[in-house]
């Protein structure tokens, strides 16, 4: 099941709290408290693409926002002045930008993923905040009107989020469903503004196979730069695999930084550690036992990253030179 949601029937209860209950208050209370302190918030993905008709109704485990990046690290200061704290930092390999931080709460049975850009779109992520802040309107949870993008917007946001990992039967499932609604709905008109909301915001060669399904105009298409398309394409085909964003990045690195990755992606932190292997022994030898497995998955999945990652480079290349 992927991260994010839960079918309705899942209740968890933290602090009083039923996630259903949690999931629209806390809309409200981020909305609250960022915005009294003159943080721009867009709330995006979740209980509100069922609003605007984007997805079928289901219980979200979690509340996304979208802030203005240039006040990133206010917006986090404010929601740990709040007792929110992140549980885990990551400090593992990546293919593309960290793009949100997850906070969680001692009382709150949901977590805050805070966002200063999405992946997908690659424009600057200012330009992109602005051109969905431009284009924002509101929606209505737990009775307080709460600012998110228009469905367009949110709807572009939804796409990249499928088409990020399209081998998931949810990714194909949700794509599918908003693609259908969004035929019926709009018109010529729409579907040049969405086209340009694409290309305004870097995500013209991203969305390709969304705006197609819809019959949009091809509008900046070829836009992204080779450097962000290879990331997209390689993580876009490497769901699952964990050896990925290591290799590529020991493929891009300098020389001098080889030695001091790759040794991280060895042993990682033991945080981490236990985080992914939350049935680990405690102490120093279970926490070797869990490094150990890790090892043996890795070089489980090392000849298919290569793969992956040899492949996403020809494809980039053979794009540029087409």
């Amino acid at each position: 099941m992927a991260r994010g949601d839960v079918e309705v029937s899942d209740r968890t209860v933290r602090g009083g709290l039923e996630l259903a209950e949690a999931v629209g208050l806390l809309h409200t209370l981020v909305a609250r408290v960022l915005g009294e302190s003159g943080v721009r918030a867009l709330f995006i993905k979740g209980p509100i693409l069922a609003m605007q008709g984007l997805r079928p109704e289901r219980q979200s485990v979690d509340v996304d926002v979208l802030v203005d990046p240039s006040m990133f690290e206010v917006a986090q200061a404010i929601l740990r002045e709040h007792g929110w704290r992140i549980e885990v930092p990551s400090t593992g390999a990546h293919v593309m930008t960290f793009h949100s931080k997850t906070y969680r709460h001692d009382n709150w049975p949901c977590e805050i993923d805070v966002h200063d850009r999405f992946p997908g779109f690659f424009a600057k992520p200012q330009v992109v905040f602005e051109a969905l802040w431009a284009r924002r309107t509101t929606t209505t949870i737990a009775g307080r009107d709460v600012p998110c993008p228009d469905v367009l917007g949110n709807a572009s946001i939804a796409a990249l989020h499928a088409l990020r990992d399209p081998s998931y039967e949810r990714s194909r499932r949700d794509l599918a469903y908003m693609t259908e609604t969004l035929k019926e709905r709009l018109d010529d008109s729409s579907l040049r503004d969405l086209a340009d909301l694409a290309a305004e915001t870097g995500a013209a060669d991203t969305l390709r196979p969304f705006l197609d399904e819809l019959g949009a105009p091809a509008i900046g298409v070829g836009s992204t730069s080779v450097e962000d398309l290879q990331a997209w394409r390689i993580r876009t085909t490497s769901s699952g695999v964990k050896t990925v964003p290591y290799l590529y990045q020991l493929g891009r690195a300098p020389m001098r930084e080889k030695l001091p990755l790759f040794w991280h992606a060895l042993v990682l932190t033991e945080a981490e550690i236990r985080k992914a292997q939350p049935d680990a022994a405690p102490g120093s030898w279970g926490l070797l036992k869990a490094r150990t497995r890790r090892l043996r998955w890795a070089l489980r999945d090392l000849p298919r990253a290569a793969r992956i990652v040899r492949q996403g480079q020809r494809r980039t290349d053979e794009a540029v030179h087409a």
